[in-house]
């Protein structure tokens, strides 16, 4: 059977006159054929996991790309999942060259006696996620 495409919308910037195309550019995606697709995703990747924790330590640390090492376009900060997810389980110390910019240092069970962390009902795994979000791997 033919894969399936996906095509995104394309978008001209008519403002420069050069005709380069915006951050809406066309691109084609394979995600395989119309059987894969009535199978379903669970089918591809399998089931989720409801150890969140677990699941969100396995996705940082030992799954492919875990090490890959990137810099952040903002701060230039050099990292990885597994660095960022060690230094924000209290695993691994901060390296002082990447503490400007205003970024502190909170362990987790200090940010869960929050007010705002209790009154929004946040549960652990949450701010887990919240605290790597906002950090260097939101790129």
């Amino acid at each position: 059977e033919e894969p399936l495409e996906v095509t995104k919308g394309q978008a001209i910037d008519k403002s420069s006159g050069d005709g380069k195309t915006s951050k809406f550019s066309t691109f084609k995606m394979s995600c395989g054929n119309i059987v894969d697709f009535h199978e379903g995703l669970m089918a591809r990747v399998g089931a989720p996991s409801l150890e969140f924790e677990k699941a969100m330590k396995a996705e940082h640390c030992l799954k492919g790309g875990c090490d890959h090492e990137f810099t952040t376009s903002n701060y230039h900060v050099t990292t990885s999942a597994k660095k960022e997810w060690e230094i924000t389980m209290g695993e691994r110390p901060w390296p002082e060259e990447d503490m400007g910019h205003g970024r502190t240092i909170r362990s987790i069970g200090e940010m869960e006696k929050e007010d705002l962390a209790k009154r929004a009902g946040l549960q652990r795994v949450e701010i887990i996620a919240i605290v790597l979000y906002t950090g260097p791997l939101f790129q």
